[in-house]
Parts: structure tokens; C-alpha cells; sequence
């Protein structure tokens, strides 16, 4: 967040009857719990049916798709500050996991990475 940024509380009626007077600002709140809801179902999925590596390669792609910058080769930056322990956390795995995967995925020159950031050099061998 920047200083432009304003914060204000609102009770459920002020929310309901701003909604019921603008149209287009209740379809952009339902599309937005929509979203989330899609999200937590593909979480739930995920930790479901697929394996730690999936789930860790899952949440690099996921993260770069919504947050990455394409750089002009078509890399992609993802600039964060998630430790090793926050992604295995994440990702219901053990940061032991978390490091051999992206160990692995460094070697492979998919990606490389810093504390701060990851390169993603092809996202299509994101994988």
C-alpha cells in the first residue's frame, strides 16, 4: 500500500444498500467472492490429488501469473517475500521439500532465485 490508499469501515447494511443502488459495484463485489471461492476450491484440490512438488510448481506458477512482471525476453519477475518455510506452509509440505524443488528447478534453468525475487525464465517448463 501506497498513501493514497483509504481505509474505511462500513457495517453489512451500508454495504448491502451501496450495492442495491449501484449495479455495477455489486457485480464486481460477487465476481471478486467468486474468484476466491474458485481459488480455495483449486487449494482444497490441490492438496487433495496432487503431490508436494505439484503443489509448490502450482504456487510459483499461480504466484507469477497474478503478480509477475514479463520482462522483455519473456521472463517472468516475481518479486516476494516468502521464505522457504511461508511456501511449504503454503503448500502443506516441509521446507526441506520446498528447498529440493526449487534446487532442482534452478539446476534444470527453469527458474533461478534470490530471497526477494524469482526468474522465471520459461514459465511453460514451469512444471
Amino acid at each position: 500500500m501506497d498513501n493514497d490508499v483509504r481505509i474505511c469501515t462500513m457495517n453489512v447494511e451500508e454495504v448491502l444498500e451501496l450495492m442495491r443502488s449501484n449495479s455495477e459495484l455489486s457485480l464486481k463485489i460477487t465476481a471478486t467472492i467468486g474468484n476466491r471461492l474458485a481459488k480455495v476450491e483449486r487449494k482444497f484440490e490441490s492438496l487433495i490429488f496432487k503431490d508436494a512438488r505439484s503443489r509448490i510448481v502450482e504456487l510459483m506458477r499461480e504466484m507469477a501469473t497474478e503478480r509477475g512482471k514479463v520482462l522483455a525476453g519473456g521472463e517472468v519477475l516475481l518479486e516476494h517475500s516468502l521464505t522457504h518455510q511461508d511456501i511449504a506452509s503454503l503448500t502443506a509440505t516441509s521446507r526441506q521439500t520446498v528447498t529440493t524443488v526449487l534446487n532442482e528447478l534452478k539446476e534444470k534453468g527453469i527458474i533461478n532465485f534470490d530471497r526477494k525475487t524469482t526468474l522465471i525464465h520459461e514459465m511453460d517448463k514451469l512444471r
